[in-house]
Order: structure tokens, then C-alpha cells, then sequence
């Protein structure tokens, strides 16, 4: 990715790992972390001899002031959506751990968008993931457009032209049918004007750190853009159902993604990942889509660094279900899988042709900025959906949040 060079603050799991019979350390000493896979310690326990103690550091703490530490982490996991990969990579905090066959394999078959999310250009791996995901996903529902009589070689292919079909849909809706029947707010709290807002400033600031620009760059654009939005989104809600019971009933012309990966929740339509719409704001921005990797490394100055590609051939072999699933669409019995989520588990479902269709996602793999999270963002949403701050106003309170954050 590349990306503007970027050190999030963000909470990690890290782990210590030591010769049982090597006595380093005490009680005093040891650090203690919560473990995303407890399969793969026990399995270093049971067949190598080796202890492992958990650590944990203060969330607040930046990850180069952790890995710098006297008692830095041996291992860690990090999350894509907090950290900046390919900058924790260059500045060297990271072990080698090509010369395992077994990570060159599963490196080399993951999806192209998830292999390029992780691939350096002289082919080195820093590290090996435990899971991955797509976030803030929007999709056009084909069966739904077929069945307005709109035209699907037409799609939105950007914010901007999601805004267009959403407009012109508000001037004409139809009986029996809605724009969702469930977002990311779900529940009496949703709001048209909220969804478009948060959408738009998830695109806004991606493709600014993407670019390497400020993402106060071109201020005036977002304004003018964010006052559209509100007014389309404000057209919505005075015409689409606000209850989720009362959505049940109607066909759904676009999907979050937030329920099951191919199949709406409701209904029987379905959708793959040729349906996505680009995260970008027109045309002429690259393609993007978010992308979540949590990944398992080794600290590069480590003791354990020389056995590290083989210790992390572990991660490869315990991972279960959906996760799997994302990292290998052709691995595992899918329709086994679903039969045994109950209905409470619909988001863990999978169908068959989105998986495919992952195998030939050709977006560009990017990281959306996370710091725009919380109480106090989502209050700010809240006000501005309102009108209870102008468009000038929330830029200014976004940037110090954004400062509050780093």
C-alpha cells in the first residue's frame, strides 16, 4: 500500500516466548498479553517445549515506543486498520520470515487484494495472517436494479455517482422497495444523513492517506460534497421506512455487507464482490477497498527472530472457520459451515459465488483511518446530521479530533 506514512496509537497483543528450562526472567518481569489464538501456544507448549507467557502494554503506548522497549515483546499481533504495515515494515521492526516454505505457499495463494496488501517488492514476508475482512462495503443488489428497470451496466462506480442514483431515486421511489434494510447504524437511531456522512468521510480520508495528502487538503470540496450528502440523505429519510420490521417486507436496492457475505439477510438476493462499489469519491481516485489483515510477527532484534518462520507456521494451521475462509475461498466445506450458524450468526455466512468472486477482486487494497471512532465522533455525526453544525464547523472539530487521536 502506499500509503502516507502513518503511526496510529492502538491497543496490541503481544506475547513473550522462552525455553521452559531457560530460567530468563521471573515473575517480576514477565510480560502478560491477551493471545488471539490460543491453538497456536499450545501448540509451541506441547511441541517444542517452549513457555509462553502473556504481556500487555498500555494501548496508548505507540507501537515503535513497545518494540523499542526493555521488555519488548518477542511476538505480536497487529491489526492493519490501527497500524501502518508497510511503515512498522521500513523502519526494520520486523523479522524475516521468508524461509519458511509453508508461509511462501499460503502467502502466494492468498486473493490478489489480500496478497497485495501484504507483498514488499523483493518478495520478503514480515508477517503471516491470522485473519482478514473488507470494511465499510457498499453493493448494488442486481435482482433489486433489474426489478426497478434500472439499467445495471450503469452502476455507481464512486461516491459522488452513488449520490446521483440516490437522488434520482428520492425524486421517484417505488412501492416495495428501500435504499437498505439494514446499515451500519441499525435501529430506530439510523439516519440517512448520518450513513451518507460517515460513508463520505471513510472515502475522504482513505484516499488521502493512500495519496500521502493531508486530510484537510481541498476542504472546501468536502464541505460543498458533505452539504449534498445531508440533503440526499435528508430526502431518504423523509421517504424510506425508518423501523427494520417494517424493511423486512421490502427488496433492499443496496447491501452493507454487514449480514452474511453474498446473501441479504432478508429475501433471497444475493450479490458478490463484482458488485462493490469503489471506495472513492469519482473516476478519476484509484479504485480502493478496505481491507482488514490481522497479522502475527516477530520483533526483527529478537533472540527467537532466527526460529520465527517456523514457530508462525503454527498460525497457518489453526486457523478456523470465516477466517479461513477469506485467506482460501477454495478451502473448507461451506455449506457445512452455515448449516451450523445458528440464525444469530448471519455475518459469518458465506455463499459460494462471493467467495469465487474474491479470487478476482481487483481493487487496490487500503487501510481506512480508525482514529475516526467514539463517543465524540459519533456525537459529531449526530450534530451534523441535526444541523447543528455547519459543514465549516465539523471539518475544524474532525481535524482536532483527528489531533486528539495522534
Amino acid at each position: 500500500m502506499r500509503s502516507k506514512r502513518m503511526m496510529a496509537l492502538l491497543a496490541l497483543s503481544f506475547f513473550l516466548i522462552f525455553p521452559a528450562a531457560s530460567g530468563k526472567g521471573n515473575a517480576e518481569n514477565i510480560l502478560y498479553a491477551e493471545l488471539l489464538s490460543g491453538a497456536v501456544t499450545r501448540e509451541w507448549q506441547e511441541q517444542y517445549g517452549i513457555r509462553v507467557e502473556r504481556a500487555w502494554h498500555d494501548g496508548q503506548m505507540n507501537l515503535t515506543e513497545v518494540l523499542q522497549a526493555e521488555d519488548a515483546p518477542d511476538f505480536f499481533c497487529i491489526s492493519t486498520q490501527n497500524a501502518d504495515f508497510e511503515a512498522i515494515r521500513n523502519a526494520g521492526w520486523l523479522a524475516d520470515l521468508s524461509a519458511s516454505a509453508s508461509i511462501r505457499e499460503d502467502i502466494a495463494s492468498l486473493p490478489p487484494v489480500f496478497r497485495a496488501a501484504l507483498e514488499s517488492e523483493d518478495g520478503t514476508i514480515w508477517g503471516i495472517p491470522e485473519a482478514a475482512s473488507f470494511k465499510h462495503e457498499v453493493y448494488w443488489l442486481p435482482a433489486a436494479w433489474e426489478a426497478m428497470g434500472w439499467d445495471t451496466k450503469k452502476v455507481p462506480a464512486s461516491y459522488t455517482e452513488l449520490l446521483d442514483c440516490l437522488e434520482a431515486y428520492s425524486a421517484h421511489p417505488q412501492a416495495g422497495f428501500c435504499v437498505f434494510q439494514f446499515t451500519a447504524d441499525p435501529g430506530p437511531q439510523f439516519t440517512y444523513r448520518k450513513w451518507l456522512l460517515r460513508l463520505l468521510v471513510s472515502i475522504w480520508h482513505t484516499q488521502a492517506l493512500y495519496a500521502g495528502k493531508s486530510q484537510d487538503d481541498e476542504n472546501e470540496a468536502f464541505q460543498a460534497l458533505m452539504e449534498r450528502a445531508l440533503s440526499v440523505g435528508k430526502a431518504l429519510d423523509e421517504i424510506d421506512p425508518p423501523s427494520a420490521e417494517e424493511k423486512k417486507s421490502l427488496t433492499p436496492l443496496f447491501h452493507s455487507g454487514l449480514s452474511g457475505r453474498g446473501l441479504c439477510q432478508y429475501g433471497s438476493q444475493t450479490y458478490t464482490l463484482r458488485n462493490l462499489i469503489p471506495h472513492r469519491i469519482d473516476r478519476e481516485q484509484p479504485a480502493l477497498v478496505c481491507v482488514s489483515l490481522t497479522l502475527y510477527c516477530c520483533r526483527a532484534n529478537s533472540v527467537w527472530s532466527p526460529q520465527a518462520a517456523q514457530l508462525l507456521e503454527s498460525v497457518i494451521r489453526h486457523r478456523e472457520g470465516w477466517k479461513g475462509f477469506y485467506l482460501h475461498p477454495d478451502a473448507g466445506d461451506i455449506q457445512t459451515w452455515n448449516r451450523q450458524l445458528p440464525d444469530s450468526a448471519q455475518a459469518a455466512r458465506f455463499t459460494r459465488p462471493w467467495l469465487d468472486s474474491l479470487k478476482e477482486l481487483s481493487f487496490v487494497p487500503a487501510v481506512y483511518p480508525e482514529g475516526f471512532r467514539g463517543d465524540a465522533y459519533d456525537q459529531l455525526i449526530d450534530q451534523a446530521a441535526r444541523g447543528d453544525v455547519t459543514s465549516f464547523q465539523f471539518v475544524r472539530r474532525m481535524r482536532a479530533l483527528n489531533e486528539e487521536k495522534h
